[in-house]
């Protein structure tokens, strides 16, 4: 059963479905089961698919699958990691290392992997690209239950058009921000080194 989504009822009111979502997150976090930087993080990324779109008023099933492996919901329950354009990846690592005490996971030539010092496999990271013009290129929210078939096929029926990635699609929103949704326990080091 998916953990954000095991207290949703068959109501089709979204507010509600939130509501039920934030309070399964701090249940958790009351007891024990989640860290204050994961509340944290699962309360930023319900509010950042309510506003991109993927917190549809359809209703959740148990496990976010139903039949013919056909999504109802798609729930994010991490930031997976923020893709970061910057002129000098080097220059870059070295600020944001001394300015905010993060740590090197992931260094490549043009390429680096932040995450925090105290984060584990599943922490936020930050992927530093070296290219002419500074900007944040995207972000990745990660799901439970990954299948590749059902996610394609339900932000199609969003009158989306996903590109994939691995383990992982990339999206448009509305203002034409790439926004990246798959596997949650997708790893830097799986994709990285094979971009450019």
């Amino acid at each position: 059963m998916n953990r954000l989504t095991e207290n949703l009822t068959t109501n089709d009111n979204l507010e509600e479905q939130m509501q039920a979502i934030v309070s399964n997150l701090v249940a958790r976090y009351e007891c024990g089961g989640l860290t204050r930087r994961q509340l944290i993080s699962g309360i930023a990324a319900l509010v950042a698919i309510a506003d991109v779109g993927f917190g549809s008023q359809a209703t959740a099933q148990s496990s976010g699958i139903v039949s013919a492996n056909a999504l109802k919901v798609v729930v994010a329950e991490t930031i997976n990691h923020v893709g970061i354009n910057v002129t000098d990846v080097g220059r870059s690592v070295e600020w944001y290392s001394k300015i905010f005490g993060l740590k090197v996971i992931v260094e490549a030539k043009d390429v680096a992997v932040l995450g925090f010092r105290d984060g584990g496999l599943s922490s936020t990271t930050f992927v530093f690209r070296a290219k002419p013009k500074p900007e944040i290129n995207h972000v990745m929210f990660g799901i439970d239950n990954f299948d590749a078939t059902a996610l394609a096929d339900y932000l199609k029926e969003k009158g989306l058009a996903p590109r994939e990635d691995v383990l992982s699609f990339h999206v448009t929103d509305p203002d034409g921000i790439d926004v990246q949704v798959g596997n949650k326990a997708l790893h830097p080091s799986e994709t990285v080194l094979r971009h450019k």
